[in-house]
């Protein structure tokens, strides 16, 4: 059972807050929140297997093609990574599609470097 008070807030609590904490650091200045969307989604782990680096490169490929779509973080990169490492990945994957909003290819070339991320169990 989880014990983080996050787990038993109520989604659209949740919400808020986020986009509270977005207009906080001027992520969302002059902006109307249009829709959000949260998953919940348990054991949220990456499983490796033999050969997954192949796979996962055509699966990173076919989503650089879209230009503008960005994923991030354990799921959206398939890299494990502490909870810290997933944040700084979102910041900066929000400062490349500042850069460069309709070019994600180049983002999903990035993801080794976040091999350099020392993970705290």
């Amino acid at each position: 059972r989880p014990t983080d008070p996050i787990q038993f807030t109520d989604e659209d609590e949740i919400k808020r807050r986020v986009w509270e904490g977005f207009q906080k650091v001027g992520m969302a200045n002059d902006v109307e929140c249009v829709d959000q969307v949260m998953l919940k989604i348990p054991k949220a782990y990456p499983i490796y297997r033999e050969g997954y680096k192949d796979i996962l490169h055509e699966v990173l490929e076919y989503l650089g093609s879209f230009g503008n779509l960005i994923s991030t973080g354990r799921h959206g990169l398939f890299h494990y990574n502490n909870s810290d490492h997933s944040m700084e990945m979102g910041r900066l994957a929000a400062e490349y599609v500042m850069q460069f909003p309709t070019d994600s290819k180049k983002w999903y070339a990035k993801r080794d470097e976040f091999d350099q991320y020392r993970i705290v169990d």
